[in-house]
This record gives C-alpha cells, structure tokens and sequence, in this order.
C-alpha cells in the first residue's frame, strides 16, 4: 500500500465513496501550505564536482569547472580541511551519487552573489542524513539557514565564527533565519538515509544588506553530519489581490502551460478548470489551475485525494489511476488482490487482478535476459545489442548501473513480457577496458552491480545488492546468474530461498566458467527449480559483483533427442532432427554429452584450456592424451594457476609452458607447495627434494631480545623498532620458552622503525601475530606505514589494508580477542592484493603496486591509518616484511608455525636463532636451531675470571629449535656463550 493511505480516511478502495472520502480528507489537506517559489540556482547543490568514483571522498569543495569569482562552496577553515569532505557512497544520498560530511562543530557556506530582494520569502531546504551510530554518533545535530556577505564572492570573503554555535551567536540574521534538528532522531526508522529539512525567512520593505550567504552546520553538541541537494527558493511577499496567491505562481507556467491568473484581482475562489477546485485550493495543492486533470490520468484534480494528482501512476505498476478506478483496482496498490502479480501483470494476462485466487500461469518455455551496464560517474558501462550469453540470445534487456526499476522486459523473441524488475546495489562499477560493439558475451560481464562490505555487521555501512523479479508465471524455472571481478575474490549468493557460496569469482577472460558446486569457482552460477511469482537474488560480501542474470524455462523437446528446444537453438544445432549424436565441433563429445556435461557443442575447447571437451573426462584421474580426467568447464582443473593444456603429466620439468605435471594435482610432488608456486620460485614442481625457499625479509621483529629501548631488526636491513610509551614486553605467541611479544597499551605504545621500509615498492608482504581481548577502536594501527600500506582496524570488527593505488580491502573476519593470538598476513603484486587470517586468504582487491613514497613503518601506533595516533590495545609478535609476495603456502606455513621469517640453518648445521637477557634474573636465553635425534653441548666462557670454556647443558634434540635457560654468574658483566654439536 501506498504510505500516504496512513493520512486519510480508508484502508480498502471502496470503505467510502470517492467523493465521501475526498470531503473527509479535505481539512487535512488544508492544513499543509506549499508555496511554489522561483528557484535561485546555487552553485554544486549536490556536491557532484569534483567527480568520485564508487567509495570515493575528497576535502575538495570547489567545482573546478568554476572560475575563481563564481560562487563556490567555502569551509570555515577554507578549501581542502579534514573536517569536511565529499564522498560517495552507495545508496546513501538524496540526489546524484555524492554527498557533504562534517565534523563536529564544522560549517560550509556559499555566497550566491545576489542581494537580497523587498518582501521575498526565502524558503531554503537541504537533504540531512544520518550514517549509523558509528559514524554519525548517537546525537548529530545540524543548522541550516541563511546570512549575508558583501561583495565579491570569494574564499577570502568569509564568515567570522570559529564554529557553528559561535557564529549563530555573533549572526543576527542567521540566528533568525535558521533551524536545527537532530538528524538521529529525523532519520530514526532507518539509519542510512536522507530527509529533507525546511527553514524559511521572510525579508521585509528594507531587506538585509549584502548577498545572500547559505550555510550548512553541525552544532557542536553532536557527531558527524551528512548533507545532500541543497535547494534555495524566493517567492515575493506581495500579494496585491488579496488572493492568497504569490504573484510570481499566478503569472507562472506549469507543464509547459501558463496558469494565466491575474495577480491584481482577486480570483482566488474561482474555479476556471471546472474541477471544483478553487484557484486557491490549486495553488496549495500544487495543482494546475487551468487543467482540471493536472497529471493526465484520468482523474480530475479534485478526486485525487487518495492518490497524488501530480502522478498520473501512484503506485508504480504502469497503469494510470483513472484506468484503476475504473476498473475498480486500487492505484495506491500495485497488487490489488496480494496474490503476488502485479495489476498490470494480471491485465496483461487475461486474469482478474481483484482476485486472488486468479492468477498468471505459463507451463511453456522462457528465455529472458538481463545485463546490467555498470559504469560509474566517471565511466559508462556496456550494452548487449548482439548475441550472449551462456544460452546464446539477442533482446537483452540493458539496465542501467545502480540502484533502479522497475524495468519492463521483453523475451529472447523480443515479445514483451510480464516480467518487471527492480534493483538496489552499493554501486555500479565496470571490469576491464570498453569491449568491442560486436563482442556481446564481453559487453555483458563488463559492467557490474557492487555490494559493500559484507551486510554482517549491525548498524555498519554494508550494502548488499537485491534484485526483484517479479510477475514470473511459470512453476519453475532455472537461473543463471554472470559474476565478474577484478582479481577474484569469495562471495555469498542467495536466489530465494537457496544460497551458493563461490569460493573466487574468476574474472571473464573470454569464457564463462560455470561453478561447478557450492564453494566452487567460476564467473556463471546456476540455481535450478526456482519456484514461485517473486524472485529475490542477493549477493553479499564485497568481491565482484553481478554482470547479468537469465531466467530460462526450457522443457520441449520436438525431436525428442534429449536437448531442449531452447538448448538446441541458442548453441546453434537443429531442434527438428534428432542430431544427439552429432559432434559439429570435433571435439570427440557428442551434441548429447554436451548438453549433459555443460559444455558448447560449437566449441571444441569450451573452457579453453588448450584441451578438448572429449578428452576432459572429469574423472580426476591422469589416463592419457585422450582421457586427461580434468574438468571441461575448468580451465584450471586442479587450480594450482597452470591451464590444463600445459600439465601433460610426463613427470619431466622443462619450462613453464611443459612442467610435466598432473592438471588433476595442484602440488604434482607433494612437496607442500603447489606447481605454479614451484615454477615462480625456480624450483621443480616434479621432484619433491626440489622445494621454494623462503626469501630473505626487508625486516623482521621478534622482540626476543628484550631491548628495552631499541628491539632488534633480524634482517639482513638491520633496521631496530623503537620503543615508544608504555610498551612492554609479554609472552609470545609461541608459548615457548625465550620467546616474547610487545604489549601495547592502546594509548601511547608503539614500535616505530624510522624508515620508509614499503615505499616505491612493485610487490610486498607483511606478516605477524595479534592478541587482545579489548575492542579496538576506529583506525586502530596493526602495522604499516602511513599513505604507503596501511593494516589496520578500519572498525572494531573490521580489519582494513589500504593504499592510495588500490584503495580499501575489507575483512569481517577480524580476529576475535578471548587471549586468542591469530596470525595476519598481507600480499600485493602485480595481480592484486589479498589477506590472510591464520593462514586462510579471507579478501582480495585490486592491484595497489608500485606503493607510494614517504612514512615510516610502525607497528602498533605512533601513526599507521593516520599521520599519528592509531593506538593499538594487545599484544603483537614476529612482525616481519618483504618486498617479495609471498605464496599461499609461505603464508600458510607462517601461520603453522612450520617456518619462521628468518628460516633455520639447513639441515645439520647449526646455527643461534635467537636470545634474550632478563637483568632482574639474570637469566640468559638462548633457541638454536637443530637436528631431532643429535646430541649438542651449550658452553659458556667468562673473560673477566677465566678463559675456560665451560660445559652448560649437554642434550639430544627432539625438534628443530632447542631452548637453553642459564642463570648467568653473579658479578660477571661479559658472558660468551657457543653452541657444540657432537
């Protein structure tokens, strides 16, 4: 039902006759007085210029299109401060993609240039939003309201308050002019969203002096605010007549038609439409006074008191409200008789839709398809005017990128349908550079539909994509739904009542890659035996998105060969000959087997391996040439990064293109590393004595030593972390004896190194260990190094990597406390960027090498997501970084504790990995790296006493590090300690 019902005086259509109801309502309707007023243009009212991308934000204020002295958007403290700036975020703003923020306390104004006029009233609105409580807080006051400024219009022309309140008490006509509101409770239904506030003011014979000055505040008594689509209106005083009407609306013109009232004589009561409604009554309606049906539906204006008389479809379903009435249907209700198919779905279908019990059905076969174009502000996406698809069709039907619908559709066949849809996204976005106009199966997973974030966290910033199908007639129905993404990356897919998890949306690389399974991979997924009018399909957590869907109902069969009609004529073979048996692309897989096996019978190499469909015999097992045993839909069976052509299994390495490894075996020797790793590293994939070698790190903390000033660096670099503030050394992560950790105290701790360690770098990684138990706070630092690489808490419950060359990565999955440690991992190289929770990749994003130049890398605070601050509250460990991107299996292998940064000695040499000194014991410790079933000594020597080399400990190892405890000798300043092996 239309919200406006809640107003009057009927729940169902026919509860009152029209014209019973209309007098009902009449006194309400009297009671709200709109003036039609002249707009004043104002100059970026929605904060549309500097043009951003989806998820973009800038200080910028100014237009750039502007010249110096036009009217411009003016911060309190001039243009590019922190405390305000422009973003956009999906699905929150009121007008155009972009909105205003401010910090507590902050204001922005605009001096238009114009003075102000005699008798005018000022009607001054602007869309207030309210975030979350997280970004907006709990109390997000803001003012509105009106000044003025002399001549000319410049930055340097500027208001003279420190803050919102400071300027409302020094400024007369703003505190005159203004008004306040409390953007939380406004907005307190549903966070996210924007209501439009008023504020008027009425000048009178000697108006104020100077132009007119905008202003938009936040009050210091509360967070942030958010403001959009900022609109000035003057409407002369005057009243000559007596009438009641502004004389500017009585000479005005409405829908290309001049209203022709007389503004000397009072014509207020008369009624030159025959509506029956007064000119007066048209004025505070909104309504024209010279049309007695002033939107065009059928209704006269004076009927329209249910529905809008400035709408000719109230309720969005396509069919005018006059046509409704008359067919006794109701035009606030889109679905009159609640049986799920729209009234117009039902007109159109020959049943009654003001009854339930009569509805659309359809046993035939449907192929429908959506492509949704993408683009952003920046860039436009795709259209499909050819042939596409996984069923090969024309007739796209080509949705615009972001929010919108509902859309009307038509068929394959080009017929209409009753199928109408709607969607809500974070944003569009596009992958990739503009396909070629021919190339449809391109322009069709160009252009994307964005989520943000994960839709998990309560009260966040996550928006999920939707889209609605509706009006769908038939009993079931398949679904097939086009992914793409940059790099790849997990998503969560539901279609009504069935969900599918894909494990990394491959990105479109000139074939579609069906999932084969839940927490498969691919770019195409399908949902069968969808039932139901309605059809619901989501995607959440930020990876990819959706490029277009199908809806396909495919059951007759006229040469009853097995493959549906529908198969039969979008891959191009005869649905009138029993050709089953046939194999037009000569791939040894029959047109039969195709069908069963998803496969294009007018493609040799569907998946495009460099292997044919008939020799990929899905069995997993390695036979032969001709009976490979991978997937004809993978192109990367074992997904160990080599095509399936190139692994042919001859147990001889040769190069990249001939490894001689198993396409069903990501690690074809077993070793621990998979083939393509092996490769990369110049070791061979087929031999398991031939292994990848941990690269030397940039850097590497173990806090094993104690220092309390100045903890080492055990890299070759030798770059020592400073201690700063109340840092203090704990357990580590390990539990063992002799190894440590800093505890950081949320306030002023930190570990900061001096040097620009990840700058100007073409890959990286960083890698350690976490523990806490505390809520971290917004933009809490983990380790990183200031607008280079930024890890941190972007929220409590949500770890962010940021650089300025890809932007933000986000991970729900933040490490929880509970005295839990977890290790954390991040990688960047020329295919992209990822994170890694103990072990496990949980998010990807786009490419962010080369980095940026400059910072210093820290860890824990002192300055990370922001030039200072960023205070983390728990304990880190064994913080090391390359300028090398490290594979899965180092990551993983970190996180196992089956390596460590600096790796140990090879096998039976011997060699110190690390040591401490506890001064209030005395102890000294010391880890050294050995040979399980090898016996070694431990001796000291004390120069000030002795020469002699004295035996400590004599031991047989059991593992690959052996700890040794020693209370060093009272008096003694220098100990020399050595490692024997017998």
């Amino acid at each position: 039902m239309n919200p406006k019902n809640a107003l009057f005086c009927w729940s169902h259509w026919f509860t009152l006759p029209l014209r019973a109801c209309a007098l009902a309502s009449m006194t309400i309707l009297f009671g709200i007085a709109v003036l039609d007023a002249a707009p004043i243009p104002v100059n970026n009212a929605s904060f549309e210029k500097p043009t951003l991308g989806s998820g973009g934000w800038t200080n910028n204020l100014l237009d750039p299109a502007l010249g110096a002295t036009d009217p411009q958007w003016t911060g309190r403290d001039g243009n590019n401060d922190g405390d305000t700036f422009v973003e956009y975020i999906g699905g929150f703003r009121s007008e155009g993609n972009q909105h205003l923020g401010m910090a507590n306390g902050y204001f922005v104004f605009q001096n238009l240039g114009i003075p102000y006029a005699a008798k005018t009233t000022y009607k001054l609105t602007v869309a207030v939003g309210y975030r979350n409580a997280n970004q907006s807080g709990t109390l997000s006051t803001t003012v509105i309201g009106l000044t003025a400024l002399a001549e000319p219009p410049s930055d340097t022309n500027v208001l003279a308050g420190t803050n919102t309140n400071d300027q409302l008490a020094i400024d007369t006509l703003l505190a005159a002019s203004s008004t306040s509101v409390d953007s939380v409770a406004l907005n307190s239904a549903t966070a996210g969203k924007f209501t439009d506030v008023m504020t008027q003011y009425t000048t009178g014979a000697t108006p104020p002096a100077g132009n007119i000055v905008i202003f938009i505040g936040d009050d210091v008594n509360g967070a942030r605010s958010h403001f959009d689509n900022v609109r000035l209106e003057a409407v002369s005083a005057d009243n000559p007549d007596g009438d009641g009407i502004p004389s500017e609306w009585e000479t005005g013109t409405d829908r290309g038609v001049p209203r022709n009232l007389n503004p000397g004589v009072n014509d207020g009561g008369l009624d030159f439409d025959g509506d029956t409604l007064t000119n007066f009554m048209e004025f505070q309606k909104g309504t024209h006074p010279r049309l007695a049906d002033t939107d065009a539906d059928g209704l006269n204006d004076n009927l329209e008191t249910l529905t809008d008389p400035l709408n000719p479809d109230s309720d969005g379903d396509t069919l005018l409200d006059g046509a409704e009435v008359t067919a006794g249907t109701n035009p606030n209700d889109n679905d009159s008789d609640d049986d799920n198919f729209e009234d117009q779905a039902e007109k159109a279908s020959g049943t009654n839709p003001l009854s339930a019990a009569s509805k659309p059905s359809n046993n035939g076969d449907i192929l429908l398809g959506v492509n949704f174009e993408g683009g952003n502000a920046t860039s436009d996406g795709a259209q499909v005017t050819t042939q596409a698809g996984k069923f090969s069709q024309s007739n796209w039907n080509n949705a615009p990128g972001g929010s919108g619908g509902p859309l009307s559709t038509v068929n394959s066949a080009g017929a209409a349908s009753i199928l109408r849809m709607s969607w809500k996204t974070n944003g569009p976005a596009i992958v990739g550079a503009e396909p070629a106009a021919g190339d449809g199966n391109a322009r069709l997973m160009h252009g994307i539909l964005r989520p943000r974030g994960t839709a998990a966290v309560p009260g966040g910033d996550d928006i999920i994509t939707q889209i609605t199908v509706r009006n769908i007639a038939y009993p079931s129905y398949d679904l097939y739904v086009y992914l793409n993404a940059e790099t790849g990356g997990q998503a969560i897919f539901t279609a009504n009542d069935k969900t599918l998890t894909v494990s990394n949306i491959l990105p479109y690389e000139g074939s579609f890659v069906q999932v084969p399974e839940n927490a498969g991979e691919g770019n195409v997924i399908h949902f069968s035996n969808l039932t139901g009018p309605t059809l619901t399909i989501t995607q959440t957590i930020e990876s990819g998105g959706i490029a277009g869907l199908q809806i396909v109902r495919s059951t007759t069969d006229t040469d009853l060969d097995g493959m549906p009609d529908l198969w039969e004529e979008a891959n191009g073979t005869n649905k009138n000959v029993n050709d089953a048996a046939a194999d037009p692309d000569a791939d040894s897989s029959t047109n039969l087997q195709e069908f069963q096996r998803l496969t294009n019978p007018r493609n040799a190499d569907t998946d495009g391996d460099s292997l044919k469909d008939g020799v990929e015999s899905k069995t997993g097992t390695y036979v032969s040439a001709s009976n490979t045993g991978t997937d004809p839909l993978k192109a990367d069976t074992d997904a160990d990064g080599l095509l399936d052509g190139v692994e042919k299994n001859t147990g001889t390495f040769v190069s990249a293109e001939n490894p001689g490894t198993n396409p069903n075996k990501a690690d074809t020797d077993a070793d621990g590393f998979n083939d393509s790793e092996e490769i990369a590293a110049a070791s061979s994939p087929v031999n398991a004595a031939s292994k990848p070698q941990l690269p030397a790190p940039l850097g590497y903390w173990s806090f094993n030593d104690q220092n309390p000033t100045a903890t080492a660096d055990l890299s070759p670099g030798g770059h020592p972390g400073m201690l700063q503030g109340g840092a203090v050394y704990v357990a580590g992560q390990s539990g063992a004896a002799g190894d440590f950790a800093i505890r950081f105290n949320g306030t002023d701790a930190a570990v900061t190194t001096g040097e620009p360690l990840l700058g100007e770098l073409d890959q990286f990684t960083m890698s350690g260990w976490v523990n806490f138990t505390a809520a971290q706070a917004n933009r809490t630092g983990i380790f990183g190094q200031n607008d280079v690489v930024e890890f941190a808490f972007s929220s409590s419950p949500t770890i962010q990597l940021w650089n300025p060359t890809g932007g933000a990565i986000n991970t729900p999955s933040a490490p929880a406390g509970g005295g839990t440690w977890k290790h954390l991992a991040v990688t960047a190289d020329g295919t992209g960027r990822r994170i890694y929770i103990n072990g496990v990749q949980v998010a990807t994003g786009s490419v962010g090498t080369p980095t940026a130049a400059g910072g210093s890398f820290n860890i824990g605070g002192a300055g990370i997501a922001d030039a200072a601050g960023n205070w983390f509250n728990g304990s880190i460990d064994d913080v090391a970084i390359w300028d090398k991107s490290l594979s899965q299996t180092f990551i993983s292998q970190l996180a196992n504790r089956t390596i460590a940064p600096i790796p140990p000695a090879a096998s039976g040499a011997l060699s110190i990995s690390s040591f401490s000194f506890n001064e209030a014991t005395r102890q000294f410790t010391l880890n050294y790296n050995t040979t399980a079933g090898t016996r070694y000594t431990v001796q000291v020597n004390y120069p000030a006493t002795s020469s002699v080399w004295q035996d400590v400990a004599t031991v047989t190892a059991t593992g690959p590090l052996t700890t040794q405890v020693t209370t060093v000798q009272a008096g003694s300043r220098v100990g020399l300690f050595r490692v024997k092996k017998l």
